[in-house]
């Protein structure tokens, strides 16, 4: 066993298993989709593109750069490991570069004309991370679509990843879908690279 499922195991929560550490390979197929979500915005894409090099038998399904948050989020699924994956970019421009630093602390959850997540009055987070992943409706669409995407593929599991920022909004995403009815009984699982406290 390597030193990265070591360390893994050493934090796991009393509840966790070794089975909830993805195996090195699933973690280095995350660690390159973190990095290739970027190729989109360096190529000008505003959607999935079959000239971003993706890991082989991974599907993008939904890509999006919301340049008024500068939020990046692409969304794959493989047939061959039976999995959705949410990936987030980290910080790439100038926008992106903003919400680092509105580091104010805001309630957790969707803009207040947007609150559906009302429980979470007293759970305060990062505002920019919030807003990068809350604002315009970013988070609604994904929702939407990995709800849509677990319809059809029920056995799938659900994954969230990214790096730096994009681990920031994986983790609130992953928090927020777990809210849902949708999710609440599904085993959802984070693999984040250089996640800043949120």
């Amino acid at each position: 066993m390597n030193d990265l499922h070591l360390n893994a195991k050493k934090i796991q929560s009393p509840s966790s298993s070794a089975k909830d550490i993805p195996p090195l390979e699933d973690t280095s197929e995350f660690a390159t989709l973190s990095m290739t979500v970027y190729d989109y915005h360096i190529q000008g894409l505003t959607s999935c593109s079959d000239s971003i090099a993706l890991p082989k038998n991974v599907t993008c399904q939904y890509y999006e750069h919301n340049e008024k948050e500068g939020t990046e989020v692409l969304i794959v699924t493989s047939a061959e490991k039976k999995y959705i994956a949410v990936v987030f970019a980290g910080t790439d421009d100038n926008q992106s570069t903003i919400i680092d630093t509105e580091f104010i602390k805001e309630t957790f959850g969707p803009l207040p004309n947007n609150n559906k997540l009302e429980k979470y009055t007293d759970l305060y987070v990062h505002s920019g991370f919030n807003n990068g992943v809350f604002g315009n409706g970013i988070f609604d669409r994904v929702l939407a679509k990995v709800t849509e995407l677990k319809k059809d593929h029920p056995d799938y599991r659900i994954f969230l990843t990214g790096h730096s920022l994009g681990a920031a909004s994986s983790l609130l995403t992953a928090f927020g879908l777990s809210q849902y009815p949708n999710f609440a009984k599904e085993h959802i699982t984070v693999v984040n690279f250089g996640c800043p406290r949120v």
